[in-house]
């Protein structure tokens, strides 16, 4: 136990001693370190991020129970996501780059335990990112807007098939009431009892409710802007304080390493030559 002790204490010692009689190149490793992250931060295009949350259209009003969303939240980030999203009229506000960029630029997630998506878009400058974000969020709302006029209309044929259906059914539990009313007999009665619409009318009646809320004006609740549009005022990459502080310690480590390197390959040339 002693002797692990001892050795482990000598392999510290030899380390340390390593890294003192070493320490010249290690100050020089840790100079070009930092004279590469300096060379890596000033030819790096500086990115701004913009961000802004978002909560989707709905049919319905957004607070009820009854609200539907023109589209799902994971239909919005595919959408987001796809470089066929991106029109001509995008390009001039994002710095003319293409589709496939600007899809690229894009980072789309749902707000946890929310029905919130945050948008976010790296570009060269705060004001062109911001410009592009909100050129993105204007067109997601017109298409969301087109996309709910479907929406709507299969919303009122089903409002007018649900009340024909209703009309119908109480019809015909009127005239099971009165054929109740006319038997003579407990087995007539509990025959008809049978027939009676009772229990769809609840469900049609509960059905008109749910499209009548979903149905009250103003029917769309558009796309809303959650948080305004926030880009902050320094640079998202390159990140100047990592890469400085990483540059110059790896340039020092790697100086260290060619410390050892050199006495390694000095000790087997002092060798060959005895």
């Amino acid at each position: 136990m002693h002797q692990k002790n001892d050795f482990t204490d000598f392999i510290g010692i030899q380390i340390f001693t390593m890294a003192v009689r070493g320490w010249r190149w290690m100050l020089i490793g840790c100079c070009f370190g930092l004279f590469g992250a300096y060379l890596f931060i000033f030819n790096t295009p500086v990115q701004y991020k913009a961000d802004v949350i978002i909560r989707p259209a709905t049919v319905g009003l957004f607070d009820s129970d009854s609200a539907i969303q023109v589209e799902s939240n994971r239909e919005i980030l595919y959408r987001l996501k796809a470089p066929s999203f991106y029109s001509d009229k995008l390009f001039g506000a994002c710095g003319g780059i293409s589709a496939e960029k600007i899809a690229k630029q894009v980072t789309v997630n749902i707000v946890k335990d929310t029905e919130l998506i945050r948008v976010q878009y790296n570009a060269h400058s705060i004001l062109e990112s911001k410009r592009c974000i909100s050129a993105i969020i204007n067109r997601l709302a017109e298409e969301q807007n087109l996309s709910s006029e479907p929406f709507i209309r299969n919303l009122k044929d089903r409002l007018l098939l649900v009340q024909n259906e209703l009309a119908e059914a109480r019809r015909f539990q009127a005239k099971i009431v009165e054929k109740i009313l006319a038997c003579d007999s407990r087995e007539c009665s509990i025959r008809l009892s049978k027939l009676s619409k009772e229990n769809e009318i609840h469900d049609l009646n509960s059905q008109l409710l749910q499209l009548n809320k979903q149905l009250t004006k103003p029917i769309t609740q558009p796309l809303l802007i959650v948080e305004p549009i926030y880009s902050s005022e320094s640079p998202v990459h390159p990140k100047i304080n990592p890469t400085i502080l990483f540059g110059t310690l790896g340039g020092g480590l790697w100086g260290w390493i060619f410390f050892i390197f050199r006495n390694f390959l000095r000790r087997i040339n002092s060798k060959k030559s005895v």
